[in-house]
Formats: C-alpha cells, sequence, structure tokens
C-alpha cells in the first residue's frame, strides 16, 4: 500500500510537535477536532491503515455519513460523547461490515480474465 498523497499519518506537518492530544484541538467544545468531524474521520482511516486509494479503502470513506449518524444516536445516550471517542471506542471497525459485502460489492471479479476450468485425471 502506498499511502495516501492527501494526510500522512503521525506527520507533524512542520509543527514542533503533535498537537493531536492538546486542548487546542482535542476540547469538545469547540476545539478543531469538533469542528472538523471530516478530518477526524480521515485521521482515523489513516491509523486503521485505509489511507490508500484501494476498495476497501474508499468503502470506507463512503460510510463516513453513518459513522456521523451513528455517532448521533450514541449522543442521545452520552451527551458527553466526542466524535473521536465513538470512532476509537465505540466504533465496531470497517472489517464485519467489508466482509459482509458479496464479492461482487466488494468488486472483486475471479472470473473476469478466467477460461473455463476443466479436471483431467492423470495416470
Amino acid at each position: 500500500m502506498a499511502g495516501s498523497p492527501f494526510y500522512q499519518f503521525g506527520q507533524p506537518y512542520g509543527a514542533t510537535q503533535d498537537w493531536y492530544n492538546t486542548p487546542l484541538v482535542s476540547n469538545p467544545q469547540g476545539g478543531l477536532s469538533a469542528l472538523s468531524p471530516a478530518g477526524e474521520f480521515e485521521r482515523y482511516l489513516a491509523g486503521q491503515g485505509l489511507d490508500d486509494a484501494s476498495r476497501r479503502s474508499a468503502f470506507a470513506r463512503g460510510q463516513y455519513g453513518r459513522t456521523q449518524t451513528g455517532y448521533q444516536a450514541a449522543q442521545l445516550s452520552n451527551p458527553n460523547l466526542t466524535y473521536r471517542d465513538y470512532l476509537n471506542q465505540h466504533f465496531g471497525g470497517f472489517d464485519d461490515l467489508w466482509r459482509s459485502l458479496t464479492p461482487d460489492q466488494r468488486g472483486d471479479q475471479p472470473n473476469r480474465y478466467g477460461g473455463p476450468i476443466r479436471w483431467t485425471a492423470r495416470g
């Protein structure tokens, strides 16, 4: 996997430190994380190794809206829940969702280039 040309997980981007866990970013009442849920989601995907151009990564990116509605529903039970905490602690992840798709839905086409197979006995 080549990784994303748009965001490199763990890269400080010229800063002297990683500001991700500082109050400036992580404050749920107005930190940069709360103001940028799409950025939080992209960082989560990169941390899961879903930052390339594969079909699995594209599928995961397509689930952003569903993670948002899941987060909003979870907030009804816990108003103090942040999107970051929802993704990292309560979201089930993409593996089960990906595996539940049919091969056709995943874009797998094992017979596309293969011809007919014949079994012959040798002996």
